[in-house]
């Protein structure tokens, strides 16, 4: 999943510098879209939010907050199912798997 994400913002982070959070799927989930390049970017660019959120941020949000993606007209609505915290439906079970800086 890393690697697929690199070569998605390569150049692209490292001369703005921007901050972004990731909600990456398993790569399980992507496994039957491997061959299909441009629906991959699609996935990738869906799950990216321009912004750095963390754990604490993500649990403050009230039930129904949008947030932007880095897909134009995509956007990921924030909703809780007792105590989980999901994303467009999808719970989020591994919070702040990896952070850079």
């Amino acid at each position: 999943m890393a690697s697929l994400l690199e070569m998605q913002f390569h150049g692209f982070f490292f001369k703005y510098q921007t901050m972004m959070t990731v909600f990456a799927p398993f790569d399980q989930v992507l496994m039957n879209r491997v061959g299909n390049l441009s629906e991959q970017s699609s996935i990738f660019h869906c799950h990216v939010v321009p912004c750095r959120l963390l754990w604490s941020d993500l649990v403050s949000f009230n039930d129904g907050t949008v947030l932007r993606t880095n897909l134009m007209g995509f956007t990921n609505n924030i909703t809780r199912s007792q105590d989980m915290l999901m994303l467009n439906g999808v719970s989020i079970i591994l919070p702040e798997v990896y952070h850079n800086g």
